[in-house]
């Protein structure tokens, strides 16, 4: 059984430690659906990661 972990921004939340290791992929994602022209700016190391996905599921590459 994994632990909860509160998240003092999120009141009356708790995550295991999976869902928090997954929150900036999950941002990531979500910004590369909906603005993709601002996903410099989020500094997130997941692009290499991203274009391989699509490719995986026949939504990308060139």
């Amino acid at each position: 059984m994994q632990t909860a972990t509160p998240v003092p921004l999120i009141a009356g939340k708790s995550f295991t430690g999976l869902a928090i290791r997954c929150w900036p992929t999950t941002n990531y994602v979500s910004w590369a659906k909906a603005f993709p022209e601002y996903l410099e700016q989020l500094q997130l190391p997941f692009g290499k990661e991203y274009e391989f996905a699509l490719e995986m599921v026949g939504m990308g590459g060139d």
